[in-house]
């Protein structure tokens, strides 16, 4: 028996490498990305078309927010940060923040 909290799984191969490439690609660990998919698999009781379709508007803004707040972070500590970027993502922001919520 593995470790508490261990996960094995038999993908296909093509599937797998895909898959930690493109969490590679993007910064994530991979095996916190299925933690992600499994927890919301888990909230939904089993309905995988809320997977499939999209998140619900208020987390998808939520996560468009967190987005654009990390992208300010990184500009600020760029050494090629200047105040015209900085403005144009606050204004970006701003906007985003307030939309009429649906």
């Amino acid at each position: 028996m593995g470790r508490a909290g261990g996960f094995s799984a038999n993908f296909s191969p093509e599937v797998l490498e895909g898959f930690r490439t493109l969490c590679k690609e993007q910064g994530k660990q991979y095996t916190k990305v299925l933690e992600q998919m499994a927890e919301i698999y888990i909230q939904n009781g089993g309905n995988i078309e809320v997977m499939m379709s999209g998140t619900p508007k208020s987390t998808t803004k939520r996560n468009s927010t967190m987005s654009l707040v990390k992208r300010v972070d990184q500009l600020e500590e760029n050494e090629e940060f200047n105040a015209e970027t900085f403005e144009a993502i606050n204004k970006r922001l701003n906007a985003l923040e307030k939309k009429p919520k649906r």
